[in-house]
């Protein structure tokens, strides 16, 4: 599940083009944005609400990253082929096709208890 949050983060931050954010909030960087969509607070909604307004393609992001952080968060694996049909017809095309290129993986992680997140996390921090 993590390596799935992480392949979505850095997708959702290179659909978050930099000019695009500019444009519309000039102090804000696409990482910053991406965490204020995916971590919504009332502080922040209103800045995600001015990007969405500004750019279909910033709102269409928004709305994909957000069912998949629910799906994946509520394992709602019976959710996932929709999703990935509405993703393939997004700016999320590509990290839609690097998950449909795996799906039994994906659908796994969905579904089983299992998680090797903690084993991930000890290679990472002794590496």
């Amino acid at each position: 599940m993590t390596h799935l949050r992480q392949i979505m983060l850095e997708e959702l931050e290179r659909r978050l083009d930099r000019r695009r954010v500019a444009a519309a909030l000039p102090h804000l960087s696409p990482r910053s944005a991406t965490w204020m969509i995916l971590n919504r607070s009332n502080q922040t909604e209103p800045m995600i609400d001015v990007l969405c307004s500004r750019s279909p393609e910033i709102a269409q992001c928004v709305q994909l990253a957000r069912e998949f952080f629910r799906m994946v968060r509520q394992r709602q694996a019976a959710a996932l082929p929709g999703w990935l049909n509405a993703a393939e017809a997004s700016p999320l095309v590509h990290f839609a096709r690097h998950l449909r290129r795996d799906e039994a993986a994906v659908h796994a992680a969905l579904t089983q208890p299992w998680s090797n997140g903690q084993v991930e996390g000890h290679v990472h921090a002794s590496s």
